[in-house]
């Protein structure tokens, strides 16, 4: 009967080598070798519903179907079913995942940023995920306060909580301007008009002041915590520019009284009020305007002059009188290109209306002068009908010997002569009677 003991004791240990993994000797050939490895390595092998060893694992086991857990802490735990062939060697990695918490913040006040490595992860209140084992820092930002570090460490994936009180950092800027209503840029960002009042974050701003027609201001002021900046732009009003011109142009300009010279006039450096600006020009009308002038303006104004003469066109038969008007000499007329026995016109510009009289003088004239009235009107031209001086021009000699001087009128188709020895008074010849016809010359 103790043979029978221990021979049953003898069959048990040797089907249990045969269950069990790495046990023993190899009793039969048809079993299989299981090798075990994970990342990271370290991890305890469950096999058999018994823990066998730690990664990497190896051993032999008899063929067929196994269940295998592969686990570490901080990891979740990798189960996994093997099924083996008789005489297979089978190799099998496994990855272990971490175990990842989450982390619940919160702020005092709500709403501000949470930024991990720069990365902008949400506003409190904001649950972070999945978040692997580690030592982590975080950045929380909100306007109005100081930004504020906080740091935590995951080892486990049981939840977390941060509750962070953040720290006021707001002062006051305090704006204003001489004269007001200016524009306030911050930082070249505008924000408003003068007076202007506003709660900023502690720190350094660039205030710039500008209005239309005045200087710049510019100041860098530094806003601290719970404190009043205060900035008082005073702006200096800017020059004004008058650009002046007339036609015609050379018209002499005064501003409020005081000469500047002629047109085209460029006038810098005003200040800015209220101008009375003058134009005068020989001939013409005298213009006055009136203009406001902005600080920083330039004002043009471009004006036609008005006419304030008249002109005079005549011309005299013959040609080579002199004239006069209102007894100042005038020049000579000049004989027609077209036709030598009249004038070109004379003309006789910047009239003052009126009466002028008109004196035409010529040495062999009879009477040799001769004086007209006339009347100018603003901005027009009195044209005069030819007027006509009676001027001996030739000398006549007879074969007798008389000697006549007077006017050569016409030689007539028959060769008659026809002669005006005195204005008015025409005579006449028969070519067998002159012995010869003279012109005189105009230098006579």
């Amino acid at each position: 009967m103790r043979f029978f003991t221990v021979v049953s004791a003898v069959l048990s240990l040797v089907i249990g080598a045969l269950l069990f993994s790495g046990c023993g000797k190899e009793v039969r050939d048809d079993r299989a070798i299981l090798k075990l490895y994970s990342n990271p390595d370290g991890a305890v092998v469950t096999l058999l519903k018994r823990e066998v060893g730690n990664t990497p694992y190896g051993c032999r086991i008899s063929h067929g179907t196994h269940v295998v857990k592969i686990a570490k802490p901080n990891y979740y735990p990798v189960w996994m079913t093997v099924t083996l062939k008789p005489g297979e060697e089978k190799k099998i990695n496994v990855t272990l995942e971490p175990e990842k918490a989450s982390v619940l913040f919160t702020s005092k006040p709500s709403g501000a940023a949470v930024y991990l490595n720069d990365k902008f992860l949400g506003e409190t209140p904001f649950v972070f995920k999945d978040v692997a084992p580690g030592n982590y820092t975080a950045l929380l930002k909100l306007p109005g306060y100081s930004p504020q570090s906080i740091q935590w460490n995951v080892s486990s994936a049981r939840p977390q909580s941060i509750n962070t009180v953040l720290v006021s950092n707001v002062g006051s800027l305090k704006v204003t301007s001489v004269p007001d209503k200016a524009q306030v840029k911050l930082n070249d960002a505008p924000v408003g008009d003068t007076p202007y009042n506003a709660r900023l974050e502690q720190g350094k701003y660039k205030v710039t002041v500008v209005k239309s027609g005045f200087s710049v201001y510019e100041q860098t002021v530094l806003v601290n915590r719970d404190r009043e900046a205060i900035v008082q732009a005073k702006m200096e009003p800017l020059p004004g520019n008058l650009k002046l011109t007339t036609a015609p142009s050379g018209a002499a300009v005064s501003i409020n009284g005081k000469d500047y010279g002629s047109t085209p006039l460029n006038v810098s450096s005003l200040p800015r009020g209220h101008y009375k600006v003058e134009f005068r020009k020989a001939g013409f009308d005298p213009v006055s305007i009136e203009i406001d002038l902005a600080g920083g303006q330039t004002v043009e104004r471009n004006l036609v002059l008005s006419s304030s003469t008249g002109q005079l066109d005549f011309v005299t038969y013959p040609p080579g009188v002199t004239v006069y008007l209102d007894g100042k000499l005038k020049g000579a007329t000049v004989r027609d290109p077209n036709n030598p026995e009249i004038s070109s016109v004379f003309s006789i510009r910047g009239l003052i209306p009126g009466k002028h009289t008109l004196e035409l003088v010529h040495k062999r004239a009879r009477p040799n002068r001769k004086v007209i009235t006339v009347r100018i009107e603003k901005g027009k031209t009195e044209r005069l009908d030819n007027l006509t001086m009676w001027i001996a021009n030739s000398t006549l000699e007879m074969k007798d010997g008389r000697i006549t001087t007077g006017r050569f009128i016409a030689r007539q188709a028959n060769g008659k002569v026809m002669f005006e020895p005195e204005p008015g008074v025409q005579v006449t010849y028969r070519a067998d009677e002159i012995k010869s016809i003279t012109p005189i010359k105009d230098k006579e």
